[in-house]
């Protein structure tokens, strides 16, 4: 597990986290413990968006939309 952590990792580039308050399989709380912990290091560009209510299932579809959206977008930036 320590070699998953992310609680000491500061992202250099942007980072976009989604998660579903009502995720039945990864709790919530460990991205908001991983959000906390990078914003705390310093990390400028990393941004959480939560899902009220959100399960995993349709989270994860809704993710992979926003994803490309944001990548596509990050695509166009100079």
């Amino acid at each position: 597990m320590t070699d998953n952590d992310l609680t000491s990792w500061k992202p250099k580039s942007p980072l976009y986290l989604l998660h579903g308050d009502a995720d039945e399989y990864i709790p919530f709380l460990n991205t908001e413990i991983t959000y906390n912990a990078m914003e705390k290091l310093g990390a400028l560009t990393t941004s959480l968006v939560t899902i009220p209510k959100g399960t995993h299932v349709p989270t994860e579809i809704l993710f992979i939309r926003r994803s490309v959206a944001w990548f596509n977008a990050a695509r166009k930036t100079p």
